[in-house]
């Protein structure tokens, strides 16, 4: 819904949770209450088989908490999560047994904003994510 005119930033966001298996483009639009038409920069993501089994969200995360969804996991099962930056340096891990279909962090002390690559590795394989911290 348009908030009208205000003069503050409002943040909005959306997870496709079935996005389609290969290359898949995403644009955003922004009716103005005049009529007028913003767009944002398209972006492309690639999901595999594999990717499509796990996700996150919010993605972008505006505030550092990012929830991850495990679809096929087993109960009390080993999890490894690494999160490294955009020159490969690693900035946060986490290895636990999960005992839940969801893992909620908070990333907060990651102070740079960008794109970081997130691994999260099962017993039964890895996936690795795009994430963006704004």
């Amino acid at each position: 819904d348009a908030t009208g005119n205000q003069q503050n930033q409002t943040d909005y966001s959306i997870t496709d949770y079935n996005p389609l298996i290969g290359l898949s483009y995403y644009l955003l639009l922004q009716y103005d209450m005049n009529g007028k038409v913003v767009d944002s920069k398209m972006i492309s993501l690639e999901f595999t088989k594999e990717l499509s089994n796990n996700f996150i969200f919010p993605n972008p995360s505006c505030d550092g908490i990012i929830n991850i969804v495990l679809t096929n996991y087993t109960h009390n099962e080993p999890v490894e999560i690494s999160i490294y930056d955009s020159v490969g340096t690693l900035v946060y891990s986490l290895s636990q047994n999960q005992t839940a279909e969801m893992i909620q962090l908070n990333l907060e002390k990651i102070t740079m904003k960008g794109m970081y690559s997130v691994k999260i590795k099962l017993s039964n394989g890895e996936t690795n994510h795009k994430l963006i911290l704004n």
